[in-house]
């Protein structure tokens, strides 16, 4: 079902590989590409790599894959993010906090468009992105005001499918993180909640994030699995009751 009230903030895809894949010339070459229509620049360190294995969420940082820099180029609105290293390729939507919701574009054109992307990259490189994956990304983010639905946090469990423990009756942030393996091998999901307060309207945000990570499927085949698993847990997660609000 479609809800065009429903709070997505930020939508992410990604492929990670396992050795480096491009050059430091290479990166160069990148960034001329993308900087007339990605002009605003930032470097920071590289991404870690995060896998699930067994009960352990194990994060590894080997600049020898990674590089030593990340780079983020983002469009002129800051509604869209490329970020790029070594061993990475992603392309983020954004919806700023300053934006009301129902500005989402919806999966399938944020998915065309980092399609696009690859593509002139392996076009203008002569490279293919369809070996040495480590795993790809599907992640949504979505950020509401939990205050215009709950006097308390302590009562989220009327609006979402999660509790707190009912100590003091007053509950006022919270911060969680879950992983669950998926029915297909070297597949997980990583789902975090937390609360924040919005730096433009000062209000409480209710933060979840829902990261989709692995391999062993086609790219096509595997965001389309992703995207399916994605529905569920949205539609798992948040109860009737909040997203009636949404339609």
């Amino acid at each position: 079902m479609q809800y065009l009230k429903a709070p997505v903030s930020e939508v992410v895809l990604g492929i990670t590989f396992n050795k480096p894949i491009f050059t430091n010339d290479e990166l160069f070459v990148i960034n001329s590409l993308l900087q007339e229509g990605y002009p605003n620049l930032e470097l920071l360190p590289p991404l870690n790599l995060e896998k699930l294995e067994g009960y352990l969420l194990q994060t590894t940082f080997d600049i020898q894959i990674t590089g030593q820099v990340l780079y983020r180029r983002r469009n002129k609105e800051n509604t869209r993010l490329i970020q790029v290293q070594q061993n990475a390729i992603y392309y983020n939507w954004i919806r700023l906090d300053s934006v009301p919701v129902g500005d989402y574009p919806g999966y399938d054109v944020i998915y065309n468009e980092y399609i696009g992307i690859l593509d002139m990259l392996e076009k203008h490189l002569n490279k293919h992105f369809d070996k040495n994956i480590a795993f790809f990304d599907l992640t949504y983010h979505d950020r509401f005001f939990w205050e215009d639905y709950l006097t308390t946090l302590s009562n989220v469990n009327t609006i979402m499918d999660i509790s707190v423990p009912q100590i003091f009756n007053n509950c006022n942030n919270i911060f969680s993180k879950y992983t669950y393996p998926l029915p297909i091998k070297n597949n997980f999901c990583i789902l975090n909640l937390s609360t924040a307060t919005s730096p433009i309207e000062m209000k409480q945000i209710l933060h979840f994030e829902s990261n989709i990570r692995g391999t062993g499927l086609p790219f096509n085949e595997w965001f389309e699995m992703a995207h399916k698993n994605q529905n569920q847990i949205f539609e798992t997660i948040f109860k009737e009751s909040l997203k009636s609000k949404w339609n």
